[in-house]
């Protein structure tokens, strides 16, 4: 109901529709398989998405990492978001994406 004319109108149905489809979002996207490993010089980050589509990807210099992609028939959503442990070089770092993972190589300071 509409908090100003007392029936349904689109405007309330709108924000039904957003505050539902955000809900979704967060009840239900998944972490994908993450692995990792380091060298002093080095960090590498394996996801493990098969079959990823609508891939996003941030990586921030003061060592910030973002992904988010579907998956599936369903496209079902997944993210994960790591705080890593130093700064990375953005401008040197590599990405590699194949049907079943995605690798990143990222130049520590």
């Amino acid at each position: 109901m509409c908090g100003i004319c007392g029936k349904i109108c689109m405007l309330s149905l709108w924000f039904l529709m957003f505050i539902a489809s955000a809900l979704y979002i967060q009840l239900f996207s998944r972490h994908p398989s993450v692995k990792w490993a380091q060298r002093s010089d080095k960090l590498f980050i394996i996801v493990q998405l098969p079959d990823a589509q609508d891939v996003k990807f941030k990586l921030e210099p003061e060592g910030k990492f973002f992904f988010s992609a579907t998956s599936g028939a369903d496209k079902t959503p997944y993210e994960i978001e790591l705080d890593l442990l130093d700064k990375v070089n953005v401008e040197v770092s590599t990405l590699s994406v194949s049907s079943l993972h995605l690798y990143f190589e990222c130049m520590v300071y």
